[in-house]
């Protein structure tokens, strides 16, 4: 919720970023439990990729003025 509310520029940003998060932990924690690789790995690893690309830049380049606490107080409000 903290990627999806710093980088999501709509509401239905922020949403597909929730969405494509919570699918790529949802595969990280198959396998690290031992269940086989989904047959989307492949595409489910390059949304993570650009999502963690985005949040870096975003983050080096305009970072919160306090921090993730910051963040927090944007998704309780």
């Amino acid at each position: 919720m903290r990627i999806a509310a710093f980088v999501g520029a709509s509401a239905a940003e922020r949403r597909t970023i929730f969405e494509r998060l919570r699918r790529s932990y949802a595969v990280r924690s198959k396998l690290v439990h031992g269940d086989r690789p989904p047959h989307d790995l492949h595409a489910v690893l390059e949304q993570t990729e650009q999502t963690v690309r985005q949040t870096l830049r975003s983050w080096a380049l305009n970072p919160p003025d306090g921090g993730v606490d910051e963040l927090d107080a944007r998704l309780l409000s």
